[in-house]
C-alpha cells in the first residue's frame, strides 16, 4: 500500500492545483492514498478541488470556516472503499478506515496545531479514535526542535514530539510500530508489522509463526557457541605466546577505590540525550535530582568495588531494534541495541577509563581503534599506500578484511578471563570484570503483543569496557 503525504500550502490558486495534478498524472497509478495538509480554502471549494483530484473517488476532509489549515485523505484507487471516517472539526485531522485488497487499513492526515497546548489536545483526541489494527499516520506535525529544521529540506530533528509520539505508542500498546520522518515538515508514518521474511525467502504472516521465528533468531544471536577440543587447544597455544605484562603500578591504578571526585566527574561526562534504563533514569535526571541521588550512585559504585558483583536486576537490559538498511521484513536487518542500567554504564565506563591508560603498552601498534593517541585513519592511509605500492611495483598483492560476526555477543567468557590473567592483570580487576557479566544477562524485547525474554552468554554491545576487552582477546591471533 503506497501512501503519500503532502503539505500543499494552499489549493486555491490554479498553479498549485496544476502542480498536484501533474504529479498525480505521473505517479497516481502507483499511489493508493494521498494525504493533503494545509489546503487553505473553504468548504465548497475544498470539496470541488478534491473531487477533481480524486476523479470522483472517495475522500475525507477536515476544514475551517475561515479557510485556514485543513487536512484530507483522498482515495486514488477506484475499487477501494471507506468503511469508517471522521474529522476533528478544526482543520487538523481527517481519517478513514479503508477496505483494500490486502485488508482494512486506517489512514490519518494530520496538520498539527502550532501551539503546544493545542497539539496536546490533538494527541488526546487521536488516541480516542483508532482501534486495534494497521494504522498509518502522516502529516505536518508543526513540531521541530530548532527553527532551522523548518527551513528547506533539512532532515527533521523531532525533539520533544518524538518523545510524545513514543508515549502514544506505549499507551496504545503499539510497540510493534515504526516511526519515519522525511524532510523538514516531519511526515511521519506509523504502521504495524504483519509479516516477516525467513532466511530462505519464505514469508510468514501468522502471529504465532512470526513470534516463534523472532524468538529463534534472537536466541541464536545471543547463544554461546561451544568450543571444540581442537579450538581449546589452539586458544591455549595463543595464551602461551602472550609475552606482555601489566606492571605492578598499573595494576594498582586499575583496582584502587574510585574517589568521590572521580565518580562525580564521570557522571557529568556521560553523554546526554540517551535512552533511559529500566527504571527510567537518565543522566539528566540524575544531575537534576541533586546530591542525594548522586550519593546513592556513588554508594552503589563503591559497593560494587567491594563485592565485585551486580544484582540480577542491575545486569538486566531491554533490547530495542533499529533498522540498519534493506528489507525491513528481514530480521537480520534489525540491529539490537540494549538499554542498560545507568549504574552498570557508570561502572563499565570507569573501568574502561582505567584500562585504556595501559592499552598502548600492551596492544600492538597495528591496532588503531579504541587505543589512546591512535587513529583508525592511520590504517586507512596504510591500505591506500599499500595499494599504490602494489600498483607501481606490479606485485601480486592480497588484501584481506575480516569481520567478526556478532563479535561481542559471541565472546567466550572463560577465554577472556584467561587472557586477562595471562597479561598479569590483577585478580581483583578480573573479578570485577566477571562481576559485570557473571550470570547470563537477561535481555527482553517486545514485538506486537508478545514479550520475549532472552539470555545472553556474551557481553552488552556498546558498554564502554567491552571494546577494550575485545582488543585483548585479539592478542597474538
Amino acid at each position: 500500500m503506497e501512501v503519500v503525504s503532502w503539505n500543499v500550502f494552499g489549493l486555491g490558486g490554479q498553479k498549485r492545483m496544476e502542480r498536484v495534478k501533474k504529479w498525480l498524472r505521473t505517479h497516481g497509478r502507483e499511489v493508493g492514498v494521498l494525504c493533503l495538509q494545509e489546503m487553505r480554502i473553504k468548504e465548497e471549494l475544498t470539496r470541488r478541488r478534491l473531487t477533481e483530484l480524486s476523479e470522483g473517488s472517495h475522500f475525507v476532509v477536515d476544514y475551517t470556516t475561515e479557510g485556514k489549515a485543513g487536512a484530507a485523505v483522498v482515495i486514488l484507487k477506484q475499487h477501494w472503499s471507506i468503511l469508517e471516517s471522521g474529522t476533528k472539526g478544526d482543520g487538523s485531522v481527517a481519517w478513514a478506515k479503508i477496505n483494500t485488497e490486502d485488508g482494512v487499513v486506517g489512514v490519518a492526515s494530520v496538520h498539527g496545531p502550532r501551539t503546544r497546548t493545542e497539539r496536546t489536545y490533538m494527541w488526546e483526541w487521536l488516541k480516542e479514535q483508532w482501534d486495534q489494527g494497521v494504522w498509518i499516520f502522516c502529516g505536518d506535525w508543526n513540531s521541530v526542535e530548532t527553527p532551522e529544521d523548518s527551513l528547506g529540506d533539512s532532515p527533521i530533528q523531532l525533539g520533544g514530539e518524538r518523545r510524545r509520539w513514543q508515549n502514544l505508542i506505549t499507551h496504545q500498546d503499539l510497540e510493534d510500530s515504526w516511526l519515519i520522518a522525511s524532510c523538514a515538515k516531519a511526515h511521519i508514518l506509523l504502521g504495524s508489522r504483519k509479516s516477516t521474511t525467513l532466511e530462505d525467502g519464505r514469508k510468514i504472516t501468522r502471529e504465532e509463526e512470526i513470534m516463534s521465528e523472532i524468538h529463534r533468531f534472537y536466541s541464536n544471536l545471543y547463544q554461546k557457541e561451544e568450543l571444540s577440543a581442537q579450538d581449546k587447544t589452539a586458544l591455549e597455544s595463543v595464551l602461551h605466546r602472550i609475552n606482555k605484562k601489566v606492571s605492578r603500578e598499573q595494576n594498582q591504578e586499575l583496582i584502587r577505590t574510585p574517589t568521590d571526585a572521580e565518580i562525580q566527574e564521570l557522571i557529568e561526562s556521560l553523554p546526554k540525550g540517551k535512552s533511559p534504563d529500566l527504571d527510567g533514569m537518565t543522566v539528566e535526571a540524575l544531575l537534576e535530582l541533586g546530591e542525594n541521588a548522586e550519593q546513592d550512585v556513588k554508594d552503589f559504585i563503591w559497593e560494587f568495588w567491594k563485592d565485585r558483583r551486580l544484582t540480577w536486576k542491575q545486569q538486566s537490559g531491554v533490547i530495542k531494534l533499529i533498522l540498519k538498511e534493506g528489507d525491513r521484513l528481514l530480521l537480520k536487518n534489525w540491529r539490537p541495541i540494549s538499554l542498560l542500567n545507568l549504574g552498570y554504564k557508570l561502572i563499565a565506563k570507569l573501568m574502561a577509563n582505567r584500562l585504556k591508560k595501559i592499552l598502548p603498552d600492551i596492544i600492538d601498534v597495528q591496532q588503531k581503534g579504541f587505543v589512546s593517541r591512535r587513529s583508525i585513519c592511520d590504517n586507512v592511509l596504510a591500505f591506500k599506500v599499500g595499494q599504490e605500492w602494489a600498483t607501481k611495483s606490479k606485485q601480486k598483492t592480497l588484501f584481506v578484511k575480516l569481520d567478526f560476526e556478532k563479535a561481542y555477543d559471541r565472546v567466550d567468557h572463560e577465554y577472556l578471563w584467561s587472557t586477562l590473567r595471562a597479561l598479569g592483570i590483577a585478580e581483583e580487576f578480573v573479578e570485577m570484570t566477571k562481576g559485570l557479566v557473571q550470570e547470563p544477562c537477561p535481555k527482553s524485547t517486545r514485538w506486537g503483543d508478545s514479550h520475549l525474554s532472552l539470555k545472553s552468554e556474551g557481553v552488552y554491545v556498546r558498554a564502554a569496557l567491552w571494546p577494550r576487552c575485545f582488543l585483548l582477546l585479539q592478542l597474538n591471533l
